[in-house]
């Protein structure tokens, strides 16, 4: 830029004394003095402006100090400050320290991208999620949890019962009633404590009966369970946060009454049906969780074993390629397994239209630090 304004300016005193005027006269209409103007037209004819870098010459960085610098940002991380950085090299200058890091955040950025999905549910009735919560204090000074079950296409708070214990006994129950009052879903989710094919690996099982009572229920109305991986909260999210948004409504209910840790069952009741008759969890200008609900249509027989038999294709599919990766032999272990029921009920639920996924990948924002 520096060099173009010079030689714009030569080529404006060129012109200018071709017509008559002054070089005193056009470096005044420029506003530089004359003989900078004279200084500059003498180089252009010397080597025509040649822009020569400015301030002292840099020195290399050598290999020890790299490689402690290297040190530092895998220590601190991308979120190091260059104030951090002056203090731990004093004798390097901020313009290079600011360009490797810049060039370690780029290199961060490209290898350090995750993968977030957007899972669209497209069919009411079709998947459910149930779990527990916790209240503050023991609901009616009786029932220290709550048992809620949610559609996950309506957002529709089914059920949301205080119990005495999480014991499966209760869920069963509860199950039982929603599905021969509401129809059953084609598939339940639910972390590995609803396991019905749980095996102890220490022989002792108290719930063992109870599993079975489970596994029988959901085959005998067609209900096929699906279980979050280990240790992976968010893979049954939906859940999740609608327990988040009952426990707010709840709490408010029970404030309004006087008892904001004391919860009753009226203020449990009342939360649930707060979230089906007023929340818009798709919008605005979306239907309620009620009209969504009301308006499904049921599951036919026909769908739900079309679902099933596209989840067994599928699960065989997966499985005869996970075995090609073992040698041979070896069988699959029960991660494996459940892994691939995963894959399978996912890709049946997007092949019969009940869900969509949308898949973006991107950096995640990094935290500062100034030491």
């Amino acid at each position: 830029m520096e060099r173009s304004i010079k030689m714009s300016a030569v080529a404006f005193l060129r012109w200018g004394n071709s017509t008559g005027c002054s070089s005193a006269e056009i470096a005044d209409l420029l506003c530089v003095v004359p003989s900078t103007l004279t200084g500059w037209r003498r180089g252009w004819f010397q080597d025509h402006l040649y822009a020569q870098p400015r301030g002292p010459r840099i020195e290399p960085i050598d290999g020890l100090n790299r490689e402690l610098l290297m040190a530092v940002f895998y220590l601190a991380g991308p979120g190091i400050s260059i104030a951090t950085l002056r203090d731990m090299f004093p004798d390097r200058p901020r313009a290079e320290l600011e360009d490797l890091l810049k060039r370690y955040r780029r290199l961060h950025f490209r290898k350090h991208r995750v993968c977030l999905s957007l899972l669209r549910w497209h069919v009411p009735g079709a998947v459910w999620s149930m779990d527990f919560c916790q209240p503050p204090q023991p609901v009616d000074g009786i029932y220290p949890y709550v048992f809620l079950v949610r559609d996950l296409a309506s957002g529709n708070q089914l059920l949301s019962i205080p119990i005495p214990s999480r014991e499966l006994r209760h869920v069963v129950d509860a199950l039982r009633v929603l599905f021969t009052k509401m129809g059953a879903p084609l598939v339940l989710k639910s972390d590995n404590e609803f396991d019905a094919g749980f095996v102890s690996r220490f022989g002792d099982d108290p719930q063992r009966i109870v599993r079975s009572q489970l596994a029988a229920l959901l085959d005998e109305f067609g209900v096929t369970p699906l279980l979050s991986p280990p240790y992976f909260p968010r893979y049954n999210g939906a859940i999740e946060a609608g327990i988040g948004a009952f426990k707010t409504r709840a709490h408010l209910e029970a404030a309004r009454h006087g008892h904001p840790l004391e919860w009753n069952c009226n203020d449990v009741e009342s939360a649930r049906l707060q979230a089906n008759e007023q929340s818009k969890p798709w919008g605005f200008d979306q239907d309620t969780p009620d009209i969504a609900w009301i308006e499904r249509s049921p599951i036919s027989a026909t769908e739900r074993a079309a679902f099933q038999q596209t989840v067994s294709v599928y699960q065989q599919e997966l499985r005869q390629e996970k075995q090609q990766d073992l040698l041979e032999g070896i069988p699959l272990g029960p991660k494996d397994i459940a892994s691939i029921r995963r894959a399978a009920i996912c890709r049946a639920l997007v092949k019969h239209g009940f869900l969509s996924i949308r898949r973006k990948r991107f950096t995640l924002p990094l935290k500062y630090k100034s030491a």
